[in-house]
C-alpha cells in the first residue's frame, strides 16, 4: 500500500491517493525462496562432504556445515571470503588452475592437501562444475570436497608392503641361485670321480654301490635345477620342453634310491605295477 497527498491548485493539502498492489504472489516467492534454501541446508548438511559455491569473484556465497567443522570458522564469516583467504597460500596455488577451468566453464577435479581445523592437512578430491546464467555466462561454480586421506593411507600401505614384498621375493631367489651354485659345484666333481671309479672297478657289488652314488648325485643336481626352476617360476622366465622317458625306468630310480634307507629300517622295498607299460612316454 501506498499513499500520497492529493493538492489543490493553490496548494492546499485537501486529502490523500490511496494505491494498493497485490503482492501475494512475490511473498509466496520470497516465502518458497526461503524454504527451498533451508532445505538444501538440511540435506547438504547432513552430508559428510565440503560443499559450496563461489562466484566469478572466487567470494564463497555457500558453505555446508561440514566447511565450518573442517576449517573451524562460521558459515556466516565464510560468506564473502575469498578461496584463497581460506585454503592458504599453497593450497590455493594447486588449486587455482582448476577454479581457472571452472570458471572458464569447464568441469574440473583435483586432489591436493589443503589444511584442516585441528592444524594439520588432510588430503581431498575436488570437483568443481561451473554455473552458467541464461545468457551462458559463467557466473561461479558449484564445489564439492571428498576426504581422501584415509584412502591415500590405504594406497600408500599396499605399495610399500608391494615393494617390501618383491625385495623379498628377489633376496630369496638371489639366495637360491647362490646356493644352488654352491652346491652344484661339488656335485659336479662328485660324479666326475664316481664316473673314473666307474672305470677302475671290477667287483659287482662295488659297481652297484658306485651306480648309486652316481644316480643319487644326478638326483640331486635334478633337485637343484628344480630349485632353480622355482625361482625362474617366480619370475615368469621358466620355459617347459617336451621330452620322451621310460616310466619303467624312472620308477625303478625311485624304488633305487628309497631302497637304501627302507633296508636301514629293515623294510623290503618292491616294485611291481598291472599290465605292461609303455616303452616310453611324453612329458615335461
Amino acid at each position: 500500500r501506498r499513499a500520497l497527498p492529493y493538492h489543490t491548485h493553490d496548494g492546499k493539502a485537501e486529502g490523500m491517493v490511496v494505491t494498493f498492489i497485490d503482492v501475494t504472489a512475490l511473498k509466496h516467492a520470497e516465502e518458497a525462496a526461503v524454504r527451498h534454501e533451508q532445505q538444501m541446508r538440511l540435506i547438504t548438511d547432513s552430508l559428510p562432504v565440503l560443499i559450496s559455491y563461489v562466484d566469478a569473484e572466487q567470494k564463497y556465497r555457500f558453505n555446508n556445515l561440514a566447511y565450518e567443522t573442517w576449517f573451524g570458522r562460521s558459515r556466516d564469516s565464510l560468506r564473502g571470503m575469498h578461496v584463497r583467504e581460506v585454503l592458504g597460500g599453497a593450497a590455493y596455488a594447486v588449486a587455482l588452475p582448476s577454479i581457472q577451468r571452472a570458471l572458464a566453464g569447464e568441469a574440473a577435479t583435483y586432489e591436493s592437501q589443503i589444511p584442516y581445523a585441528a592444524g594439520e592437512t588432510r588430503f581431498i578430491r575436488a570437483n568443481y562444475v561451473p554455473d552458467r546464467g541464461p545468457d551462458g555466462t559463467v557466473r561461479g561454480y558449484f564445489s564439492l570436497k571428498h576426504d581422501v586421506s584415509e584412502t591415500k593411507a590405504v594406497a600408500e600401505a599396499l605399495a610399500k608392503a608391494k615393494r617390501i614384498a618383491e625385495e623379498a621375493s628377489r633376496a630369496k631367489s638371489d639366495f637360491l641361485a647362490m646356493m644352488s651354485h654352491e652346491i652344484r659345484t661339488p656335485m659336479t666333481a662328485i660324479l666326475g670321480y664316481t664316473e673314473l671309479l666307474q672305470s677302475y672297478a671290477t667287483d659287482a657289488d662295488n659297481l652297484a654301490c658306485i651306480e648309486a652314488i652316481k644316480r643319487n648325485g644326478e638326483h640331486l643336481v635334478t633337485i637343484i635345477n628344480d630349485i632353480l626352476d622355482l625361482s625362474k617360476i617366480e619370475a615368469r622366465m621358466l620355459r617347459t620342453e617336451s621330452v620322451r622317458v621310460s616310466p619303467g625306468g624312472l620308477l625303478r630310480d625311485v624304488v633305487d634310491n628309497l631302497r637304501t634307507r627302507a633296508a636301514e629300517k629293515g623294510l623290503t622295498l618292491d616294485l611291481t605295477h598291472d599290465g605292461a607299460l609303455p616303452e616310453t612316454i611324453e612329458t615335461d
